[in-house]
């Protein structure tokens, strides 16, 4: 007979293939909702890991018991949400048309125009203009904080994404590049909500 471990991944697998099988015909029916749903869930649990990692490396989670900043979290997973659905489903669609195929001329110019143009032109803008907003901060203070973390966060925007970006055009269908990117981001959006909040949160209590 079967033992219980091969009935549990039986199981697994099965549960898993049914999960595939329904958020494609989601994709398929509903691809702006359902790819939106997928930033905002990606971006809620990026940020959620970045404070853990923010109050373990300073240790105020056990200093004075500081309570996990729901705003924040809910600023940056709106925005990623609201960008996945209204920027880069659009974006990536239009890439496509625009430069068609997955040969290496097609993949390097459109990386080309995604570190370019698409990520420090479109994406940073609204992360800093979205999040200040949605975080009640005012117009000069946005542009300020832009003004002084652009350029780092190119650079580090940059030197993550690059070889992502190439895997993206070459080997994913434009129609999964949007969720790709979602998937990545779980790492990449706690680094940019490391660095964007950065300034934002409080330093620990100096010792007596």
């Amino acid at each position: 007979g079967c033992s219980p471990t091969k009935i549990y991944r039986a199981a697994m697998r099965a549960v898993l293939r049914h999960v595939a099988t329904a958020y494609e015909s989601a994709l398929e029916a509903r691809p702006i909702v359902t790819k939106g749903i997928t930033g905002w869930a990606m971006a809620f649990i990026g940020d959620s890991a970045a404070q853990s990692l923010e109050r373990r490396d300073d240790g105020r989670w056990h200093q004075h018991g500081e309570a996990w900043d729901v705003r924040r979290t809910i600023a940056f997973s709106t925005h990623n949400g609201l960008w996945s659905a209204f920027g880069l489903h659009p974006i990536l669609n239009l890439v496509e048309r625009m430069v068609p195929g997955a040969s290496l001329r097609a993949v390097l110019t459109k990386t080309a125009m995604q570190l370019a143009v698409m990520d420090p032109l479109l994406y940073l803008p609204s992360v800093y203009v979205g999040n200040g907003l949605l975080l009640g901060d005012d117009f000069a203070a946005i542009f300020a904080k832009a003004q002084a973390e652009f350029l780092p966060t190119t650079v580090w925007m940059w030197k993550f994404w690059s070889p992502v970006t190439v895997i993206q055009f070459r080997f994913v269908p434009v129609r999964h590049q949007a969720n790709f990117i979602n998937a990545v981001d779980a790492a990449w959006l706690v680094l940019l909500s490391v660095l964007y909040n950065a300034e934002q949160t409080p330093s620990p209590p100096s010792p007596p």
